[in-house]
């Protein structure tokens, strides 16, 4: 692919990566969805576990986009190593340059690591009940025992109540230990090409002898 076709796949799967995380990051919080476009849950909990992979997958493409621009394309400062966004007549040696290409690097990678991470808080830290009459309490989203049926045999609570009776609400269907483990090896794999990317984007390119 060419530079600038390049440029364009960058802008596009990066602004829906940026616009997804932040909505899944603001709903999680109990806010409502900015621009008022339904894409996400409107409960925290199913949003934050939503946006895991989703989330994910997307700076997975992104980050390898990135990393096959900076190493066909990236000459000369980091700011060449980095896909121009929405400007296509950029001095690449300018601090205004560096400032712009550094924001959208931060907006387009870092952002999306750090909404990982928050979404990972968020999911850990909610309670799990079994779908049966009565609901039962399950100790950890990790457990293997608690996948009695693979047709929604739990449920991940956004508010939990243990008394008079166990109720869950908000919620969203989990399967223990596979989503989890899934989620934490695409979690990786995102974290691990973002990684990649940043090194890539940093690198002093050698010149070939």
């Amino acid at each position: 692919m060419k530079a600038s076709q390049l440029q364009r796949l960058w802008t596009v799967v990066g602004s829906i990566l940026v616009y997804w995380t932040i909505n899944s990051w603001i709903v999680s919080q109990g806010g409502q969805e900015v621009f008022g476009i339904k894409l996400v849950s409107p409960h925290p909990v199913p949003a934050a576990l939503i946006a895991i992979p989703v989330c994910s997958s997307l700076l997975i493409l992104t980050s390898l986009i990135g990393c096959v621009y900076a190493r066909r394309f990236g000459e000369g400062t980091w700011t060449t190593r980095i896909p121009i966004v929405w400007i296509n007549a950029l001095r690449s040696t300018s601090i205004e340059a560096q400032l712009y290409q550094g924001f959208m690097l931060i907006a387009f990678s870092f952002v999306p690591v750090a909404g990982l991470v928050h979404f990972w808080d968020k999911v850990l830290g909610a309670k799990i009940v079994t779908t049966g009459n009565p609901p039962a309490l399950i100790e950890s989203m990790w457990s293997w025992s608690a996948l009695t049926t693979w047709n929604d045999p739990a449920r991940i609570c956004t508010n939990f109540k243990l008394v008079p009776t166990i109720s869950c609400s908000g919620n969203a269907t989990l399967l223990p230990g596979v989503e989890p483990l899934a989620f934490a090896v695409l979690t990786t794999a995102a974290v691990g090409t973002a990684i990649a990317h940043w090194i890539f984007a940093f690198r002093r390119k050698q010149n070939k002898r």
